[in-house]
């Protein structure tokens, strides 16, 4: 595939991954269409003609939808109809508060990274990937951390920032650790068990793909999971 070829394609998964999809579009073409069809904006957030979408679903179905989580994060993984590839494709800013504002203006500009997001990203990769329950992971408040530095200024923070296990949230200042649960206790809805498809996509390939905050989604996957071999392809 040519370098413009693949550019258009993943353009277009990007843009796929802005529809408000669900287990009702697995693997089902007409209801995939009806929800990427620009006349059907107001209820599902498609953008695509009906020669696109039509093109689309001859191609690519539907594997697994991760719906607006707490933070806003969302994505979408693929699969080529054609040769078995796989594109998880993670939508851009869509939500104008906790996208936007959380993801965007605070975490990006300021912590340099959409905490909260790749938290969830790492997540559904675990699940994607892992065969019944799996390690989750999530972030914990540290109170004293949080309040010291409020009180401390530039020297706690100089402090905190030799620490190795801990992160702090601007521009809210909070300090948060990571601590690993059980997915079946972590969670109460898809994301307690795995689908287990980590050998399914070794074997096929896989692409990760995002416009605007998800191109920044993408470009911290392939460092997370440098091992999982994808090639990211963004767009502005």
């Amino acid at each position: 595939m040519t370098d413009s070829a693949k550019l258009f394609e993943t353009a277009q998964l990007a843009e796929a991954s802005y529809s408000l999809l669900d287990s009702s579009t697995y693997g089902d073409a007409e209801a995939l269409k009806n929800r990427l069809l620009k006349a059907n904006k107001d209820s599902y957030k498609g953008e695509f003609s009906d020669a696109q979408a039509t093109e689309f679903v001859k191609h690519w179905s539907v594997t697994t939808h991760q719906q607006d989580t707490d933070s806003g994060y969302s994505s979408t993984l693929f699969q080529n109809k054609d040769d078995g590839r796989y594109v998880l494709a993670f939508r851009g800013t869509a939500q104008p508060w906790e996208d936007l504002a959380g993801a965007d203006g605070g975490d990006i500009v300021l912590d340099g990274l959409a905490i909260d997001q790749i938290v969830d990203l790492y997540n559904e990769w675990k699940r994607i990937t892992s065969t019944g329950s799996y390690q989750a992971v999530k972030l914990v408040t540290l109170d004293t951390e949080t309040a010291l530095l409020a009180a401390g200024g530039s020297t706690y923070r100089d402090y905190l920032a030799t620490r190795s296990d801990i992160v702090i949230d601007y521009p809210s200042g909070t300090v948060k650790k990571i601590e690993f649960q059980d997915s079946s206790t972590l969670f109460s809805d898809e994301r307690r068990t795995g689908l287990g498809l980590k050998d399914q996509i070794a074997q096929k390939g896989l692409t990760v793909t995002g416009h605007s905050l998800g191109g920044h989604l993408a470009a911290a996957f392939t460092r997370l999971f440098a091992e999982a071999g994808a090639d990211a392809v963004t767009a502005c």
